[in-house]
């Protein structure tokens, strides 16, 4: 298991749901989670013989949240000058989260 997956993994307690793209799907990260009493909601690898199932929905909100923050880095003021983050994240994140609460809305 990788590095970055094992420190993923010390954060997750009983009940947790871990969300990951399909570079983490293995079947001993699964099998840990389950040991932990936590569930993966892990995309599939194309190529796995027998196919897993993950909910999409949960899957599509984990992309909107990684697409924020790789939008977040092309504003790299609010990252360098931490005087100009309290005025310009507190409104994006506002934005970003009552968009993405709105489309869970429209999905129910």
């Amino acid at each position: 298991m990788a590095r970055y997956a094992a420190d993923m993994l010390a954060t997750v307690r009983r009940g947790d749901t871990l969300l990951a793209t399909a570079a983490y799907d293995s079947n001993a990260l699964r099998e840990t989670l389950a040991q932990r009493g936590a569930r993966g909601q892990i995309k599939p690898m194309a190529g796995r013989v027998i196919a897993l199932s993950f909910n999409r929905r949960i899957y599509k909100k984990r992309n909107a949240v990684e697409r924020f923050f790789n939008k977040l880095k092309h504003f790299r003021a609010v990252a360098r000058d931490p005087t100009n983050a309290p005025r310009v994240a507190p409104p994006c994140f506002r934005s970003f989260f009552s968009r993405l609460e709105s489309e869970e809305g429209d999905a129910a």
